[in-house]
């Protein structure tokens, strides 16, 4: 076992559960939310990637913050989870990585479609159900995919 300058248990291979010091770690460096993609549900469990019963230890570099819903995805539909040095990795059960589409730039944002301006920005909702074909066939007129 490993302990904290507490001398709270950090990291173990006979314990499966987290010292509260050891979650406390993981949920700071994952960012106090789930680290499935999409995912920003802040209630987590510790996921073992290296699975204790096969022999994983309960430290920081084996260990994500799961949510019980993405926890439970891992663990019965055969996904793997890594954690690296740049975040945790998801792999499918076919062994192919998981790629998520880096975030826009604040610095640049993402320019409106085509025909969209300050007037269609606008709220003008008068409570009547929304016309999805028209929408899609104006949509489709203005950037030039008609």
């Amino acid at each position: 076992m490993t302990h904290g300058a507490d001398g709270e248990i950090v990291a173990s291979r006979r314990r499966r559960l987290l010292s509260a010091a050891l979650r406390r770690a993981m949920i700071a460096r994952d960012g106090g939310h789930c680290t499935f993609p999409g995912c920003a549900n802040r209630i987590v469990d510790g996921h073992h990637c290296h699975h204790w019963v096969n022999g994983g230890a309960t430290e920081l570099g084996n260990l994500t913050a799961l949510c019980r819903f993405h926890h439970t995805f891992v663990h019965e539909r055969g996904w793997r989870a890594e954690v690296s040095p740049s975040g945790t990795r998801f792999f499918r059960p076919d062994g192919r990585e998981l790629r998520v589409p880096p975030a826009p730039s604040p610095a640049r944002p993402l320019a409106p479609p085509a025909g969209v301006d300050a007037w269609t920005l606008a709220a003008r909702w008068d409570g009547t159900p929304v016309d999805y074909a028209w929408a899609v066939d104006r949509l489709a007129a203005a950037s030039g995919h008609r």
